[in-house]
């Protein structure tokens, strides 16, 4: 059988939140220019939501360099400092997620496999390249960001952008299959497009667009045990 395996990167491969609380927090004791961690997390929320009205549906809208920018301002800083606040907060980030070995092994298979992984995801691309190549996860044959395109998934601008790589395996009769933790994200289009078999990560959905849910680990086996 021949397979397209279509991924999402955050909250798939590993637990989102839980990264973020973690890094957040110990961004916290980093910083010198709030003593209680209440006041620094109440301005970083503020922050982020005063970026995200701003800048809309975008992928400035997760970019952490511009909270901490706003953050300070807010504080009458000096927003130069939001350099190393965001150098800090991804260097923790980063470090902190290590993924179960199975998930290499079974990549690796999947690549034994000639199967085709792609890679799409909403976030700039300089930290998204820096996530993959910390982790070690150099198997994919195509990687999209929302900053490569200029929007986000699911704007039909990015699944049409996708789609200029992916119809010729449609039209081979490849198998697609796609992972990832947001129904309408990552896989509502391309259950449309090409029929994907859909398997929802880290997250619970009664959607006629999710086939299984199940860990990272088990969709992947999954998906190398189809022959």
């Amino acid at each position: 059988m021949s397979k397209v395996v279509i991924f999402d990167l955050d909250n798939t491969f590993y637990k989102y939140q839980a990264t973020h609380d973690y890094s957040i927090n110990k961004l916290f004791e980093y910083q010198e220019l709030y003593e209680e961690i209440d006041n620094f997390l109440n301005s970083y929320k503020k922050a982020k939501s005063q970026v995200k009205s701003i800048v809309g549906d975008s992928t400035s809208s997760h970019n952490r360099l511009l909270y901490f920018k706003k953050m300070l301002e807010n504080e009458n800083k000096d927003p130069l400092m939001a350099i190393s606040l965001e150098e800090k907060y991804w260097e923790i980030f980063i470090n902190k997620v290590v993924l179960n070995n199975e998930i290499y092994e079974l990549l690796s298979k999947l690549r034994k496999q000639n199967a085709i992984l792609h890679l799409y995801t909403n976030l700039d691309t300089n930290t998204q390249l820096m996530k993959l190549k910390k982790w070690n996860l150099n198997y994919f044959n195509k990687i999209i960001t929302s900053e490569d395109v200029g929007c986000e998934k699911p704007d039909k601008k990015f699944i049409l952008e996708a789609k200029n790589y992916l119809d010729k395996y449609y039209k081979k009769s490849f198998k697609f299959f796609a992972i990832g933790d947001d129904v309408e994200n990552d896989l509502e289009p391309w259950k449309k497009e090409y029929k994907a078999e859909t398997y929802l990560i880290n997250n619970i959905s009664d959607s006629d667009f999710v086939d299984f849910q199940l860990s990272i680990e088990d969709s992947l086996e999954n998906i190398v045990n189809q022959t």
